[in-house]
């Protein structure tokens, strides 16, 4: 990937393991009760670094709104090998970053597999979420894609492995 503008202001953050999740976060001294931020959950496989992500943040930022992006494990510039990654550890980096980087209410924007991410971590922060937007949300992609194709024995596995959320 070539290194752009907006590469040069990423930062941090880092997990228990002392793995490392790549944000980029602005305004976040403006949030408040209420003017809520926003945080963007990209797809799976994609990053930060998309389109969508950056169209939201600019008109954020010409708004006055606080906004953050990262990338989960394995995504983008953050460590980890995308293969190693699933839904738990996506998540867990979607929690540990509205809990560590923000402040106040947010506003969670999701694309495809962020829609289900967004939901999951509504259900885990509902004192925090005032607001889900999704953008061809997937929030069943794990039933209907996954689950549903899965024999008996798998999702045995599955569950017993703690690969689902």
């Amino acid at each position: 990937m070539q290194q752009n503008q907006t590469d040069k202001q990423v930062s941090y953050y880092h997990a228990e393991d002392n793995s490392k999740r790549a944000y980029h976060a602005i305004n976040q001294s403006k949030s408040g009760p209420h003017n809520p931020g926003i945080i963007f959950l990209a797809g799976h496989g994609s990053d930060m670094m998309g389109t969508k992500a950056l169209a939201i943040e600019a008109l954020a930022e010409q708004s006055g709104i606080p906004f953050l992006r990262f990338d989960y494990f394995g995504h983008g510039l953050s460590d980890g090998h995308f293969l190693e990654g699933n839904l738990s550890v996506w998540l867990k980096d979607c929690l540990n970053m509205l809990d560590g980087l923000t402040t106040g209410p947010q506003i969670l924007v999701g694309s495809s597999l962020g829609g289900w991410l967004m939901i999951r971590t509504a259900q885990y922060r509902k004192d925090r979420i005032k607001g889900l937007i999704g953008i061809a949300a997937a929030p069943d992609f794990t039933e209907t894609l996954i689950w549903n194709q899965l024999e008996a024995q798998q999702k045995r596995q599955m569950q017993q492995d703690r690969k689902i959320a």
